[in-house]
């Protein structure tokens, strides 16, 4: 069976940067849209394969297969707004809005648009996230355009972002705070100051865990502006691993296993 061009789409619907020069818009949504489509049929060969075999040898055991299967298929398509499964994702392709899905942002206002809309809005701070985490990486702390208008629109209602672990919005909180600190950018360092301020003051009111929380990135704050020693354990663990599958190829993982890494090395040093 071919599976496309770039085997690792098939895998996690990730396409390295080097790759983006070598074929036009048009060929980078179409080797997505084979990649997705080889996952789905090969998902469908192993289940049906794995379901004869059972029928040959032990039939019942066929029965389990096809409720696993027929799970796998109903949490796709429960979760598809909020992770953007399979299917999801090959109807916005077919929609004309494969862009969502590429590596790699073409227009920074097709992507505020996208935004905009609530069924996407989950799948577009995940690319805040990923960009936020590979300037890190890469100590360059340029925002592009949209990652700037969605951050700012985010923090200017900072009770809006959410504090369930497996939500972008405090996970893009937590890389902010490092962001702008590793920037040594003192604006940066005063917007996100304000913004986990009034979280700890929102949150804080109904949860001493969050509030504890949003005490240790204050405190990490502080100590950065005013040289004052945290006064909490400094082995508070940062979200930063959390994310969806889809999202979670080996590079970004080691990009992101990096960020925590260096984010606990500063934590060590204060």
């Amino acid at each position: 069976m071919k599976i496309g061009k770039k085997p690792e789409v098939v895998y996690c619907d990730f396409i390295d940067d080097e790759e983006y020069n070598r074929f036009s818009y048009e060929e980078m949504i179409r080797i997505l849209r084979e990649g997705i489509i080889a996952r789905k049929i090969g998902r469908y060969i192993f289940g049906i394969s794995v379901m004869i075999l059972f029928l040959c040898f032990k039939p019942a055991g066929a029965l389990i297969v096809i409720i696993l299967f027929a799970e796998f298929e109903a949490l796709d398509m429960i979760y598809e707004r909020k992770f953007h499964g399979d299917n999801f994702k090959l109807r916005n392709i077919r929609r004309g809005n494969g862009a969502l899905y590429l590596n790699k942002v073409y227009d920074d206002c097709r992507v505020e648009n996208f935004y905009d809309d609530d069924i996407n809005k989950n799948y577009v701070l995940g690319m805040v996230k990923r960009r936020l985490a590979k300037n890190i990486y890469d100590n360059d702390y340029t925002e592009p355009a949209y990652v700037n208008n969605i951050l700012k629109s985010l923090f200017m209602e900072p009770e809006e972002i959410s504090t369930s672990p497996d939500i972008k919005e405090l996970d893009i909180v937590t890389l902010y705070v490092f962001y702008a600190i590793f920037s040594k950018n003192e604006d940066y360092v005063g917007n996100i100051r304000n913004v986990v301020l009034r979280m700890k003051l929102y949150v804080g009111q109904y949860s001493k865990l969050w509030r504890d929380y949003f005490d240790y990135f204050l405190q990490v704050i502080d100590s950065y502006q005013w040289k004052k020693e945290l006064e909490i354990n400094k082995k508070k663990d940062m979200i930063l691993l959390y994310d969806c599958w889809a999202n979670i190829p080996g590079k970004y993982r080691n990009t992101l296993l990096y960020v925590k890494n260096k984010i606990d090395d500063y934590i060590n040093q204060i």
